[in-house]
């Protein structure tokens, strides 16, 4: 059952890699590498967007239009209650042609009470 159904809003794609998992605690070099990188539709939730009204939690599946104008399936990510006004954020989910390192730049000891 469709609850929403909008067409023809503004959104941006988004490839997000998070670099920084954990607090580094040491001198480590390269960390991780070939990490895979996550794909994200960002769209406000506005009425100038033509959406402009509360968006209850759930699936939200998306789907783009293919050169034969048929709607093809491209993912699904589940959403929280969302207010008018405010910005969604959709997983898409990985990259299958972009992929991360990580690399520790830099590390300063502050304290030794620190470990």
């Amino acid at each position: 059952m469709t609850l929403l159904d909008a067409s023809r809003f503004k959104v941006d794609k988004r490839i997000i890699f998070y670099g920084a998992a954990y607090y580094y605690r040491g001198s480590y070099g390269e960390i991780a590498s070939n990490q895979k990188v996550g794909v994200f539709l960002d769209f406000k939730n506005s009425k100038e967007n033509h959406l402009g009204m509360a968006l209850p939690g759930g699936v939200v599946r998306v789907y783009k239009e293919d050169s034969s104008g048929a709607q093809q399936f491209i993912g699904e990510d589940r959403i929280d209650h969302t207010p008018r006004d405010e910005t969604v954020r959709i997983r898409m989910g990985d990259a299958f042609d972009v992929v991360g390192d990580r690399r520790q730049m830099n590390y300063e000891v502050l304290s030794s009470c620190v470990s």
